[in-house]
């Protein structure tokens, strides 16, 4: 069982290959927080890696409609993100009980476009945009995106990525140039092709 001091009240809301997503209550909000965890029991160098350039992009940068990530831990010989909890639940547990209304799907749509803007603003690139990365909230009405851990951040110079070697992504959601396969290169515009896909189902 997952233990870290200062939190309480564990609640498991994703176990995927890479990480595991606790809601928690933290002693130092006193109150709700998200915490995000390496799947593995001794990660590796590139999974720690991972979580420490998501917190770092998302301190060094302010992106709308985002979770907000407020530490980074030590946990025994790992590390553990910790998160805001904006409420809500992610898109892809409350479509298993059926489609959202048309006009949640649009305040979702609204959200989301407002938060791709940020990032085009900020030169990031969010490259895993899906239903499972987007917390709704319907209580407030609000759209939040998460999971920035595969996320790049381009130079002034630079508008758009390489082609990655390795596939980065969700299939079901990626514009086909991000899957690696093709000569073409990965720009802003994968994310509102990801979206569509979101919005679509």
């Amino acid at each position: 069982m997952f233990e870290l001091t200062g939190y309480s009240e564990l609640e498991e809301l994703h176990y995927g290959t890479k990480s595991i997503v606790y809601r928690a209550r933290s002693a130092a909000e006193n109150g709700p927080v998200i915490v995000k965890i390496p799947t593995a029991e001794y990660p590796s160098p590139a999974e720690l890696a991972g979580l420490r350039h998501e917190y770092q992009l998302l301190t060094r940068h302010t992106v709308a409609e985002s979770v907000r990530a407020l530490r980074l831990e030590e946990w025994g010989g790992s590390l553990a993100l910790i998160r805001e909890d904006s409420g809500g639940q992610a898109l892809n547990e409350l479509l298993r009980s059926g489609p959202l209304s048309p006009a949640d799907t649009i305040r979702v749509g609204l959200c989301m476009s407002r938060s791709l803007a940020s990032m085009f603003q900020a030169r990031l690139i969010h490259k895993d945009i899906k239903p499972a990365n987007i917390i709704w909230n319907a209580a407030g009405e609000t759209a939040r995106i998460t999971d920035f851990s595969i996320s790049s951040e381009l130079s002034r110079e630079q508008s758009y990525l390489s082609s990655p070697e390795k596939l980065e992504g969700t299939l079901g959601y990626i514009r086909p140039e991000q899957s690696g396969r093709m000569n073409r290169n990965v720009d802003y515009s994968t994310d509102y092709y990801s979206l569509g896909a979101t919005l679509y189902e």
